[in-house]
């Protein structure tokens, strides 16, 4: 009985909270369900900028990620950024948004197990990208 009152307060809490701005985002993470991401001649730490569904074809190998790909990213309006990198299982990429560039940085994770990672950023054609470490 008392969880329905905090439910309320919990629903109430998010009718407030901000809407998303979909105009001012300038990269978004793509997320590939059902398709298997291989990246020819991946250099990690340095991802590979795709701009058109002509370098997608060049770039990857599977035609089923091909078309997952075309399917998420408007390459009218968007790039693809793909990073590809070994490290900690925890490892995660953040990409930080000011005004008209995108700052992609890896954080390292704590663990001690080595793993491959890859993610897929959409980003907007005008927006610029840069890489810290």
């Amino acid at each position: 009985m008392r969880t329905l009152p905090m439910a309320f307060l919990a629903l109430g809490f998010a009718a407030f909270a901000p809407a998303a701005d979909e105009k001012n985002e300038l990269a978004r993470e793509v997320v590939l369900k059902d398709a298997k991401l291989a990246v020819k001649n991946a250099k990690p730490g340095q991802p590979m900028k795709i701009a058109s569904k002509e370098d997608l074809a060049k770039m990857i190998e599977a035609e089923d990620a091909q078309a997952a790909l075309a399917k998420e990213i408007d390459f009218d309006k968007e790039y693809a950024l793909i990073f590809t990198w070994s490290g900690s299982g925890g490892d995660r990429l953040v990409a930080n948004a000011e005004k008209d560039t995108v700052a992609f940085s890896i954080i390292p994770g704590r663990t001690k197990d080595l793993r491959g990672h890859t993610r897929v950023y959409a980003v907007v054609k005008d927006a610029k990208w840069s890489m810290s470490k």
